[in-house]
């Protein structure tokens, strides 16, 4: 189903299950008066579904809902876009079997709370554009390397309610010149080093 809300088209999963083992969005819907739209907005997947399944994002997606993706245990993998600025409050939370290396395109503007917690990611890359929730990756016991450009989440009080459950083996990247800083106010990370990187999908 696809809701059009003030001239965007919020796209919703509202059947029982996908038909296909691969949930391509769409860039454009066409309401029934003919007219087109951008599907900018991915807002629920609906039920549970009953097998392994991946989703490929429209280009005009921006951004991902809160829940949007919420215990949907089978998700396998997700393949972002150039375009996308906010992952919204436990969008993939519980995703168990999500195991997609999220590298996040600079632009990104927010990670909301718990959006990753009780996810299998093994590498996350944080664009310097990034404001990000509380819990973001609570329990995430897969993780092996976070790239962190997001220079103001030096506090300590980032440490203890952001990464909870992090494995102390995982690799911590951050822009040359604050690993000092890092170290102080993340001291759970054993390896902290120089070598994070804003992406965009052109380089």
């Amino acid at each position: 189903m696809v809701d059009i809300l003030s001239g965007r088209a919020h796209l919703v999963i509202n059947n029982s299950a996908t038909t296909t083992s691969t949930l391509n969005v769409p860039e454009y819907v066409t309401s029934n008066d003919g007219r087109k739209f951008a599907v900018t907005c991915f807002d629920d997947m609906g039920n549970a579904q009953p097998y392994d399944f991946k989703v490929n994002l429209g280009v005009n997606i921006d951004t991902i809902s809160a829940q949007a993706f919420k215990n949907q245990t089978l998700l396998t993998q997700v393949t972002l876009n150039p375009n996308i600025k906010v992952i919204d409050t436990e969008a993939f939370s519980g995703c168990t079997n999500l195991a997609s290396d999220f590298l996040l395109p600079y632009g990104t503007k927010y990670l909301g709370q718990r959006v990753f917690a009780n996810t299998a990611v093994k590498k996350i890359l944080i664009p310097s554009t990034c404001n990000m929730g509380f819990y973001m990756l609570d329990n995430c016991s897969k993780l092996e390397e976070l790239y962190m450009n997001y220079i103001y989440a030096t506090g300590k009080h980032m440490n203890v309610y952001t990464f909870t459950n992090v494995p102390t083996s995982c690799k911590l990247y951050v822009p040359t010149g604050y690993v000092k800083q890092f170290k102080e106010g993340w001291p759970h990370f054993t390896s902290v080093q120089a070598g994070a990187y804003d992406f965009t999908f052109n380089n």
